[in-house]
């Protein structure tokens, strides 16, 4: 009680001192030397290690298999490694002076230099079993299971089998691509003969079909010195291949070597028109579908009448405002419209203000409109009555959340569908609206759940293509479970509750692939159509800043992109990794600009206020933030082996080796918005008034 009766004067000036230290412009380490001691700097390795998700006890049982090992317990090391595949969870592995690398592929690397007597006690234990699933997989053609025998057994010779076989699979169904990998997989394990040449064979015309000779030709040369001892026939042809393995020679054996184009689509599902995000949709004249035009908040969207034309009226206003300059003479960039509009068979799809659209192609008529609203969309037009016009605070809010959802917030504005869904993000929430002091001294340092406040969490929504029935949705506040009489989760459970999704999932091969930030960890989340339910999940990175706390990164609208039996993850947040979806690992990794973790989300978030000044937190700075150039798509595009990569974290573009991730070459934005079209050499660059 007696520091209540100091006199008025002490807290006076103790408040007048934490306001001068928020609005000064000297550092923290600065203000508070005996709070932030100074440090030797990690290096970019060092820093990378830390980013990593990694499992600390997994990587000390794998320690004492190694000690099993060296003291001959066969026995006991299997104990370990098997469950270790089957619970198939991956994570880093960090080992000392090497890169990092996957977890289960060390797990299986160990399981597979084992000396013979304990690969014969593994198949005693394991065969039998594997065999059984493989007969199984046989009967219903279930290339899945196939992978998974090959993913959990490696040692048996039915995964061998199941690895051949999902192979052919692949080959069959037009995945050359797909195939050679899965053949590749086997070619270490295959000794020098017959069986290793017919699938040096295999693998250099899957290659070759799949559009790239340069992939193709190292097996070529491999081939070449075992024609000298003896023939090699293929498919009633003698081969005698060249010691450089040219495309000429390719061309002549495997057909023609046809360069990889842009895939022809029938239907724009997604960004880019294509898993590869390098579709090519066929030219229509307006003339011959019709023109219309259909606005992005109906009257669907509101309650009261009129509400919608008065929004719609803010939105024209603020366009205008931004198409001038500060004197009245046209601004030197127009503010780009974020979202583009798919199209599914004689169904337009598009992401209005406040909810999904379909309509009409011919005509432009409504079929359906989404039932879940946005948030804080539904805040303004339904909960708060106040006439637009009639209160100065409210109005420039109202402006800054309609300028974030028009012209900045590409994860809200993103769509994809499989056709047969529709995937949509919703509550993504909003920035500048609460003072960033009182964000982050709330909550342990996130911010209070309000519609007016950028959330850590949103939600993925599921409609029918036809209907435009809500099938499922995933993701929203993170809740207690409620359970019935019997003990057993309802029907409110919440599907990755807590989650905040990156943007639009990207549905191939059966299943939608999304990236999420959950449990501190940006995620690869696999999920079911048909339920939305979590197939697998894959960590990727630990954000240097909490989502809650980095106003840039949760607008980007991030989906990965998918060739040759990869998927190619961006973060936005100095790492791209490459994941195999079949054997559900990570492929690879390359750190392009390295970044501290912070581990307090407090000075997190100081931080950022400080260097950017409380970034969008007045009418000047959304002004900026929609006049600022970016890239306009931030998903990787994927040509022949290679993959192109915007990065709107640091306005550059990498190009990566589509095997191994390293930069073969990097460069700045400059004026780039987006990339609009790509050869197996070249690719255009589409900027506000120029191509490069």
């Amino acid at each position: 009680m007696a520091g209540l009766e100091r006199p008025l004067s002490v807290w006076a000036c103790a408040a007048l001192c934490w306001g001068l230290w928020v609005i000064s412009p000297a550092p923290l380490q600065a203000q508070f030397q005996a709070q932030f001691p100074t440090t030797q700097p990690l290096t970019p390795e060092e820093i990378l290690r830390q980013r990593l998700p990694h499992e600390p006890q997994v990587l000390s049982e794998l320690e004492e298999v190694q000690a099993l090992l060296k003291s001959g317990d066969h026995e006991g090391a299997l104990d370990i490694l098997q469950p270790l595949l089957e619970q198939e969870e991956d994570f880093f592995d960090l080992p000392m002076g090497q890169s990092p690398g996957s977890l289960l592929n060390r797990v299986e690397l160990m399981l597979r230099e084992l000396p013979p007597e304990a690969v014969e006690i593994y198949r005693r234990r394991y065969e039998s079993l594997a065999a059984q699933r493989l007969a199984q997989a046989r009967k219903s053609g279930d290339m899945a299971e196939l992978l998974a025998i090959s993913r959990i057994y490696p040692l048996t010779l039915a995964a061998a089998e199941a690895m051949e076989l999902a192979g052919e699979s692949a080959f069959d169904q037009g995945e050359t691509a797909l195939a050679a990998r899965l053949w590749e997989r086997l070619l270490p394990h295959t000794p020098a003969g017959p069986e290793r040449t017919t699938r040096l064979i295999l693998i250099a015309r899957a290659w070759t079909l799949a559009g790239q000779p340069l992939q193709a030709s190292e097996y070529v040369r491999e081939l070449s010195p075992l024609a000298v001892t003896s023939p090699i026939e293929f498919e009633g042809k003698l081969l005698t291949p060249p010691e450089t393995g040219d495309a000429a020679w390719l061309n002549k054996v495997f057909g023609p070597v046809v360069p990889l184009v842009p895939h022809r689509v029938d239907h724009w599902r997604m960004g880019g028109g294509h898993p590869r995000r390098w579709g090519d949709g066929p030219l229509v004249s307006p003339l011959q579908r019709g023109n219309w035009a259909y606005p992005l908040i109906d009257t669907y969207d509101v309650y009261d009448p009129g509400y919608d034309e008065k929004f719609l009226a803010i939105l024209k206003s603020l366009e205008s405002k931004y198409l001038r300059s500060e004197r009245g003479q046209v601004a030197r960039t127009t503010p780009l419209v974020i979202g583009s509009p798919l199209v599914d068979g004689e169904t337009v799809l598009v992401q209005g203000i406040g909810s999904v659209k379909a309509l009409d192609a011919r005509t432009g008529k409504i079929r359906w409109s989404g039932v879940v609203e946005d948030d804080t969309f539904l805040y303004w037009s339904r909960r708060n009555y106040e006439e637009p016009g009639s209160n100065a605070p409210q109005d420039r809010l109202v402006e800054m959340y309609l300028s974030q959802r028009a012209w900045l917030n590409q994860t809200g504005s993103s769509l994809a569908s499989d056709g047969y869904n529709v995937y949509a993000i919703s509550g993504t929430g909003m920035t500048g609206a609460s003072s960033p002091q009182n964000m982050f001294m709330r909550n342990r340092g996130q911010p209070g759940r309000t519609e007016l406040t950028p959330t850590s969490d949103n939600r993925l929504l599921a409609y029918d293509l036809q209907s435009g029935l809500l099938k499922w949705e995933s993701g929203g506040p993170s809740v207690a479970t409620p359970l019935d009489e019997d003990g057993q989760s309802t029907s409110e459970s919440r599907r990755l509750g807590g989650a905040f999704f990156l943007g639009a999932p990207l549905a191939v091969d059966g299943q939608v692939y999304s990236l999420a930030e959950h449990q501190g960890q940006i995620r690869l989340f696999a999920l079911s159509p048909e339920t939305g339910e979590v197939v697998w999940s894959l960590p990727l990175l630990n954000p240097a800043v909490p989502i809650a706390h980095d106003l840039s990164r949760r607008m980007f609208g991030l989906s990965p992109s998918y060739a040759e039996g990869l998927l190619i993850c961006p973060t936005a947040d100095g790492v791209v990794v490459a994941v195999d979806p079949l054997r559900r690992r990570v492929e690879w990794f390359q750190q392009y600009q390295a970044r501290s973790l912070t581990t307090d989300p407090r000075v997190a978030r100081m931080i950022q206020i400080r260097i950017n000044g409380a970034r969008m937190g007045n009418e000047a700075q959304l002004d900026n933030m929609v006049q600022e150039r970016r890239w306009f798509d931030a998903n990787p595009v994927l040509t022949s082996g290679r993959i192109l990569i915007p990065t709107p974290d640091n306005n550059m573009l990498y190009c990566l080796e589509m095997d191994t991730g390293k930069t073969l070459w990097e460069c700045p934005r400059g004026e780039g918005l987006y990339i609009a079209a790509c050869t197996d050499k070249l690719c255009l660059i589409a900027g506000d008034k120029s191509l490069q």
